[in-house]
């Protein structure tokens, strides 16, 4: 059997160089010719896989020192249930497939409010959904575009129960760094908006297409629900840097 990789953490290229290729993939053969490529690849899977879980942790540590002593007993008591870990469980799917640390650290948050005090359970299910995969530049476009305070007038929206802006050239001129050069060009504009429009992190306008102030005019909806995941992911980029 195959002897198995145990992270203790470390930076990636040291963490690399501690694989041994036949514990990897098995006794030199027709595989031999692709165990140098397939270090890198099995090797990077393991270790930022680890890496995430790690800063789940230290994030979760980091929200559990703010508790008093009954908090943290509460904490360990989820953890221990089963219904906990049934939620934890759907929690760590999401956070080893999301690159962004502050999706991470925001899903932490969420696990730490153990009774639903400042989160409910429909909102934690929705935020497993909108940050499973989502980058770090996503959630700087997500966070620029739900401060715009301009919207389409209401008598233009008589079906639509929560103002619409408009992605339009002006607007995202007017916005301020990283997000207005991760928005700029029409074509990633386009893609970004309408994944945060299907991860729920943006609302959609039900009309087929509205057109702006000139060039791509791509349209989303902003709620309190939208401000309520501004305001998790405004929490947890106070907590950053864990690693430091």
């Amino acid at each position: 059997m195959p002897n198995e990789i145990v992270d203790t953490g470390g930076d990636y290229p040291e963490w690399i160089d501690r694989i041994d290729l036949p514990d990897l993939i098995g006794e030199a053969g027709e595989l031999s010719k692709y165990m140098p490529y397939a270090k890198y690849v099995v090797g990077a899977y393991r270790w930022y896989r680890g890496y995430r879980a790690r800063h789940f942790l230290k994030s979760l540590s980091t929200a559990a020192d703010s508790f008093d002593k009954d908090g943290k007993a509460r904490l360990e008591e989820l953890l221990r249930s089963k219904e906990g870990g049934e939620l934890l469980s759907e929690f760590v799917k999401t956070i080893l497939n999301t690159s962004s640390k502050s999706a991470i650290t925001a899903m932490a948050l969420l696990y730490a409010d153990v009774y639903g005090e400042k989160y409910s359970t429909e909102f934690k299910l929705s935020a497993v959904n909108a940050f499973e995969g989502i980058s770090e530049q996503s959630i700087d476009a997500f966070l620029a575009l739900s401060s715009v305070d301009s919207f389409i007038h209401a008598l233009n929206l008589p079906k639509v129960p929560y103002p619409v802006a408009i992605a339009s050239d002006k607007l995202i001129s007017g916005l301020s760094s990283p997000a207005k050069e991760i928005l700029e060009p029409p074509e990633i504009r386009v893609t970004i908006i309408s994944d945060l429009i299907r991860r729920g992190l943006l609302l959609p306008d039900f009309a087929s297409a509205r057109l702006g102030d000139g060039g791509v005019g791509l349209t989303f909806g902003i709620s309190d629900f939208v401000y309520k995941f501004v305001e998790l992911m405004q929490r947890a980029r106070s907590l950053l840097p864990l690693d430091n």
